[in-house]
């Protein structure tokens, strides 16, 4: 399923992405399959996720969902945040190791933390994921100017400001 959304200027993205046999398989929405453009109703295997950003030009949208068929290990996720150059990784053993209420933090800009709850990360786990770049965080200082520090939470809808 491909969704565009503009949120104050702001390009954000919806797509469903199949790992099967060692690729990636981005499925076109069902509008697409009917398109008279062929480049759009294709399905093709994407060796990597950073080949399936690049030609698929996902990289001029600040926010794109991904939603895999499962990323149980966070392999997906963690390609994703390095493909937007942030220097944030989730690894199994961080996880087995958490309270019930403890949360993952990450600041992938000034004055903006990201807080991923046992319930971001078990819809990261199952495969919702977000590839979001420096300038779709910097947008939220914006948002909220009476702020001085934003914090986000990652939901299945998409980033909420943490109350």
């Amino acid at each position: 399923m491909v969704k565009m959304l503009t949120m104050d200027k702001i390009l954000s993205k919806k797509i469903k992405v199949n790992w099967l046999g060692g690729v990636f398989w981005l499925l076109p929405n069902l509008l697409d399959l009917f398109s008279a453009s062929k480049r759009k109703a294709s399905v093709r295997p994407y060796q990597s996720l950073l080949e399936l950003v690049q030609e698929n030009f996902l990289n001029r949208y600040d926010l794109v969902h991904f939603s895999f068929n499962g990323d149980h290990d966070f392999f997906h996720f963690n390609d994703l945040q390095a493909i937007r150059s942030f220097n944030f990784t989730i690894e199994e053993e961080q996880l087995g190791a958490m309270q019930p209420d403890e949360v993952l933090l990450f600041e992938p800009v000034d004055r903006v933390t990201v807080e991923l709850d046992q319930k971001g990360l078990s819809l990261i786990h199952s495969g919702k994921a977000f590839c979001a770049s420096a300038n779709y965080f910097k947008h939220w200082l914006k948002r909220v100017p009476q702020q001085d520090k934003v914090t986000l939470v990652w939901r299945k809808s998409g980033f909420e400001l943490k109350q």
